[in-house]
C-alpha cells in the first residue's frame, strides 16, 4: 500500500478534529475514523516490513551464493591444477611423430655400423 494513499484520510480526520475542537464537542464517529486509520497503516508497515525483510534475504542469498563463487574461483586460483602428463616424457615435443623418431633412430644405427670399428 502506497503511504501517500493514507494523506486524504489523514487530512479528513485532522479537519473533523479542528471541526469538533471549534464546536467544542466530540463526535465518537471520529474516534472510530481514527482508529480504523490506525489499524490500516500498521497492517500496512507490517506489509513493508515483511516485504523488505524477503527482499533483504533474498538479496542476502545471492550475496552469500556469490561470495561462495568467488571463494571457489580464488581457492582454484591459489591451487591450480598440475599440467596434464606428457604421454612420452622422453621426447622433445617438436612435432616428430613415432615414424619420424623410428627413421631417425635407424639411419644412426647404420651409420653408426658403417663406420670403421663400428662405433
Amino acid at each position: 500500500m502506497d503511504p501517500s494513499s493514507f494523506l486524504p484520510r489523514l487530512q479528513e480526520l485532522r479537519a473533523r478534529l479542528q471541526q469538533g475542537r471549534q464546536l467544542g464537542t466530540f463526535d465518537p464517529e471520529v474516534a472510530q475514523h481514527f482508529q480504523a486509520l490506525t489499524s490500516d497503516l500498521k497492517a500496512a508497515v507490517q506489509q513493508a516490513h515483511a516485504e523488505a525483510h524477503a527482499q533483504g534475504r533474498a538479496l542476502g542469498q545471492q550475496l552469500a551464493a556469490k561470495a561462495e563463487e568467488l571463494r571457489k574461483k580464488l581457492e582454484a586460483a591459489k591451487n591450480p591444477p598440475p599440467p596434464a602428463p606428457t604421454p612420452d616424457p622422453w621426447e622433445d615435443h617438436q612435432g616428430l611423430g613415432h615414424e619420424r623418431i623410428q627413421e631417425v633412430v635407424n639411419s644412426l644405427l647404420s651409420a653408426a655400423a658403417a663406420r670403421p670399428g663400428g662405433r
